[in-house]
């Protein structure tokens, strides 16, 4: 009652500016910045939000019933006071048994500012904007992230006609040299010259390297990659200049009929026994009569160098927010209070996802089952992300794969549209 009676002695101008905020707490449970109002102000909303759930309803009941008839609603409190006093010895019993066991308002007034000494609020964004305003700004920071990736990609290539005069001084032969321009573009001309040569060793553990790189494409077992437990149909490697090393290997494609060819690009390493991939990509079986084309890099993830992870994390979460967004407008079992529960639910699936996507042994199973394992791991641990399993499991299930599916589908848009600009 004194928390509804001190709202009952701010000014109607006072009143008129605090009605949105007490609106918007009751509603959504969203507390708002109260810097800009009295420190007495301050300290009245934050017993409103010390209160528990029933009284938190009943303080909620009361100003509504004070805002449609105040006059009314100040009679019942004097009545409930005027018994309260007859009852002394009953005050506790009456105050719970009535539903108005409010908590007392711990405001000294004589020691504070006057209620509607309340100072100026400064320009409030709309909760529209606040709602939206966090995908907004990631939205904006993974567009920048793609237009550098794009710029840095591009940057790497080298154009056709550029090749002949960079291998006019190959100590092999074109072709390697071009396959080397072509994989790793502008990557060579920065890569340093180590200390270390490439000699007969160096040259032998990266055409094992690329070996183990084409039973990968292949498809074959990731257990069984190794060149010694798989052999590829065959390997050579070309040393094209004093510190470039150029491979290619043939292996039978065990998912599909046919064989792969895949080229691979090293450079001297920190040590003399390791040296250095610059670049390796599948490449046309009949090269170097069909010239290895670029757009090949990005047939499965987006590949940018620094800027791989954070792109595929920016896309995954705004793409993973979407989905939780769909599921929880749909109903299907999963219910979210918050935009903020949102924002933090799809980072989480996010950085689950990025995990997956560079542990090729997780595959597309992985890639459904962890994200799954990550929801249900979520609805126990974050307040307002919950599965209502009242529902039936299929429409639970159903939500769940609503959210993976929007994730995959628009990826999958997202890199065929890149792939077209790059």
């Amino acid at each position: 009652m004194r928390l509804v009676k001190f709202f009952h002695n701010l000014s109607e101008k006072n009143q008129d500016r605090l009605l949105p905020i007490l609106d918007s707490y009751f509603q959504h449970a969203t507390i708002p910045d109260l810097k800009n109002l009295s420190m007495v102000v301050q300290k009245w909303f934050k017993q409103i939000t010390e209160l528990d759930d029933d009284r938190r309803r009943i303080m909620a009941i009361w100003l509504s019933r004070y805002c449609f008839d105040s006059s009314a609603t100040l009679a019942e409190f004097n009545a409930v006071a005027v018994k309260n006093t007859t009852n002394a010895t009953h005050k506790k019993a009456k105050s719970y048994s009535t539903g108005y066991s409010f908590k007392p308002a711990k405001v000294n007034l004589a020691k504070n500012k006057q209620p509607d000494e309340l100072a100026e609020t400064k320009f409030l964004l709309p909760q529209v904007v606040k709602k939206f305003i966090l995908p907004v700004v990631w939205t904006i920071a993974t567009v920048i992230l793609l237009v550098l990736g794009i710029v840095s990609n591009n940057s790497n290539t080298v154009a056709s006609e550029q090749i002949p005069a960079l291998c006019n001084n190959t100590i092999g032969s074109v072709d390697y040299c071009s396959l080397a321009v072509n994989l790793a573009g502008k990557r060579i001309a920065r890569s340093p010259r180590s200390i270390f040569p490439l000699t007969e060793v160096t040259e032998t553990v990266a055409t094992y390297g690329c070996e183990r790189y084409a039973n990968f494409k292949a498809g074959i077992s990731t257990n069984l990659i190794a060149p010694q437990q798989t052999p590829v149909i065959s390997s050579y490697g070309e040393k094209v200049w004093p510190h470039i090393y150029v491979v290619e290997a043939q292996q039978k494609n065990a998912q599909q009929p046919g064989n792969i060819k895949v080229g691979c690009v090293y450079t001297t390493g920190q040590e003399q026994r390791s040296p250095k991939l610059l670049a390796a990509d599948l490449i046309a079986f009949n090269w170097p009569a069909e010239s290895y084309q670029k757009e090949a890099r990005l047939n499965a993830n987006l590949d940018w160098g620094i800027y791989t992870n954070p792109i595929n994390l920016g896309l995954n979460t705004l793409f993973a927010g979407l989905g939780i967004a769909i599921a929880s407008w749909l109903n299907l079992g999963l219910k979210i209070n918050h935009a903020d529960t949102i924002y933090l639910a799809a980072l989480i699936l996010g950085i689950v996802q990025l995990i997956t996507a560079s542990l090729p042994a997780f595959a597309l199973f992985g890639a459904i089952a962890l994200p799954i394992l990550t929801i249900l791991v979520m609805s126990l641990l974050i307040k307002d992300f919950k599965i209502n399993w009242n529902h039936s499991y299929p429409l639970i299930a159903a939500s769940m794969f609503t959210i993976i599916a929007v994730q995959f589908l628009l990826y999958g848009f997202c890199l065929g549209l890149l792939n077209s600009l790059v």
